[in-house]
């Protein structure tokens, strides 16, 4: 839906707009996920897409009724790498290690004075 009053005032060319909004709300959704939620809980970002590109386009006369990511390309290399990955169940009994590991002080930590 476009208000085609709003749509000429308020920004100079709303079709460019909303494809600049799209894409830098793209780059931020998939900055902040993981690749496995970019894999499997695509309703989720598109609807938090969906959100942020409307909320800017709104101010322009503009109404987004739909986003949705079709496809997921990765390169080679991360496919490759992603399979090297140990799975979840893999890495259950680590987290306590981790955990005692990091309780530690650091080995440089200042001498006490003398």
């Amino acid at each position: 839906m476009v208000d085609p009053v709003r749509a000429v005032i308020e920004v100079q060319d709303y079709l460019f707009a909303v494809g600049q909004v799209a894409q830098t709300s793209l780059r931020s959704i998939i900055g902040k996920s993981e690749l496995d939620d970019l894999l499997s809980n695509r309703e989720q970002l598109n609807s938090g897409l969906e959100i942020m590109i409307d909320s800017p386009a709104l101010g322009w006369g503009v109404h987004i009724d739909r986003v949705e990511i079709k496809d997921v390309a990765l390169p080679d290399a991360m496919k490759r790498s992603m399979s090297r990955q140990p799975r979840p169940s893999e890495n259950a009994g680590r987290g306590s290690s981790l955990r005692r590991a990091s309780s530690k002080p650091p080995r440089c930590w200042p001498r006490p004075p003398r």
